[in-house]
């Protein structure tokens, strides 16, 4: 069995990289081939030979990450780390592709300890990677809903757009590893890797966490990542 599932991911990591490659070789080609283009259509081909890079490049990364944290070779540093900080950067990093988008976040907070214990760096690609889905799938010009809860024994971080939702039959699968949602056209038109939700999966795992979906096509769909609290022993209360 373990072969037959290393064999179909050789096939699939081979399938994801294949039309990337093909990609820079049609288009380096077609500079090599034809000496009289100008400058500016030069420029706009070495920026999709770019791009198509930057996506091989991405698949293979993220493969690597949960690979890495799947087979458990990799030490973890846990510490005390406060995700309403750990939110807010991620905004900041994120804003620039929100402005493009005409989009917002709005950021609540309910409770007064944000603290947990937590790797921080994995923290934040797991936030980040929900919004940045978020910021893809979201419909345009509209703000996308980020809370935190400081509950008994756990803490939540939920990222809601509005976008066009998950089938039913997609939210099975959407933590699938390659898996990619064509449910709606929006959807399917979107660039990824397949692999952003596997990885944020696998990071909740490490932590002991868990991650929730809620999605309606009509409405939008909602990310929960449920950390569970720190003990009595180490908490931290946050900063006011």
């Amino acid at each position: 069995l373990n072969e037959i599932k290393r064999n179909d991911m050789i096939n699939i990591i081979v399938h994801e990289l294949k039309n990337p490659i093909t990609g820079v070789m049609g288009l380096s080609k077609i500079m090599l081939d034809n000496e009289a283009i100008d400058k500016e259509e030069q420029k706009v081909l070495l920026n999709e030979i770019n791009l198509s890079g930057e996506r091989m490049n991405g698949l293979v990364n993220r493969f690597l990450d949960i690979q890495r944290l799947e087979s458990g070779r990799v030490s973890i540093d846990f510490e005390n780390v406060d995700i309403a900080k750990i939110v807010q950067n991620v905004c900041s990093v994120t804003h620039p592709i929100l402005s493009e988008k005409n989009l917002k976040t709005n950021v609540t907070k309910e409770g007064k300890n944000f603290k947990i214990k937590a790797n921080s760096d994995l923290v934040f690609d797991a936030i980040q990677n929900l919004l940045s889905n978020a910021v893809k799938y979201g419909e345009p010009r509209r703000t996308i809903e980020i809370a935190i809860q400081d509950l008994d024994h756990q803490l939540k971080v939920s990222v809601t757009d509005f976008g066009y939702g998950i089938s039913i039959e997609d939210q099975k699968k959407v933590f699938d590893k390659f898996f990619r949602v064509k449910s709606n056209a929006k959807s399917a038109r979107e660039k990824g890797t397949g692999l952003g939700l596997a990885y944020v999966r696998e990071i909740m795992n490490k932590h002991n966490g868990e991650i929730e979906l809620e999605s309606n096509q009509s409405i939008g769909t909602r990310f929960t990542l449920v950390f569970p609290k720190v003990s009595s022993q180490t908490e931290v209360t946050s900063e006011a």
